[in-house]
């Protein structure tokens, strides 16, 4: 009776063909398990000020006319419903800790990059100087001045939302930056790091700035309607 017998060669492509395929298999695993649990943080942060946004509204009993899309003219944003506004969302969530500015150096955010550090990085053509022309109308969006003039609010859950000073509290209406898990990281636009502004009463994505790899705020958005 003829016995059949693997040699060592075969034995060995057979187990690294294994390996290759388990390689393959455990990196794929490992990138869903990953956008699950960035896609729960967004979730999780984005009903959180939700929510706030919603008891506000009962709290003082009627809507603040501090909201894009319901400006008095298309050219004024002087809402003096936005101090109140702002002050009842904060009041309503948990924060562990506030920086008025410097809140890089204060370490109330992580090291996030700016709508033009953003751009560079995606485009090696783009000179600082450029960058900062680009986003002149949007100063308090740039690395700079989200590190050093914009004020942060760390949450008691660790998420961390800064308002964006483009201008008095009592003049703009706010827009938000949000790292939904503060300084655990990746720290990235389209990982952990979003914006939103309100439009109509109702919390959407400002941007949908992202850097490699990353996501857009408005298709994780779609996970939480």
């Amino acid at each position: 009776m003829k016995k059949c017998a693997f040699t060592l060669a075969e034995v060995l492509i057979t187990l690294g063909i294994i390996g290759v395929v388990a390689a393959l298999t455990l990196n794929v695993l490992i990138n869903n398990v990953r956008q699950m649990v960035l896609k729960n943080q967004f979730k999780t942060a984005y009903n959180l000020i939700v929510n706030s946004i919603e008891k506000t509204y009962s709290d003082i009993g009627y809507i603040p006319e501090c909201s894009y899309g319901y400006a008095s003219t298309s050219s004024s944003l002087l809402f003096g419903d936005c101090t109140t506004f702002h002050n009842h969302v904060f009041d309503n969530l948990k924060v562990a800790k506030h920086c008025e500015n410097n809140s890089y150096q204060n370490r109330c955010i992580s090291d996030i990059k700016g709508h033009d550090t953003v751009a560079m990085s995606g485009d090696a053509n783009l000179s600082e100087e450029d960058a900062r022309a680009r986003f002149a109308s949007r100063g308090c969006m740039r690395e700079n001045e989200i590190k050093t003039k914009n004020p942060a609010y760390v949450l008691e859950n660790g998420t961390v939302i800064m308002v964006y000073k483009c201008g008095t509290m009592s003049s703009t209406i706010p827009i938000y930056l949000i790292d939904t898990n503060g300084m655990k990281g990746p720290n990235k636009w389209g990982y952990d790091v979003f914006d939103f502004y309100i439009y109509k009463n109702k919390l959407v994505c400002y941007t949908n700035t992202f850097e490699k790899g990353g996501v857009k705020c408005s298709d994780y958005a779609k996970y939480v309607k």
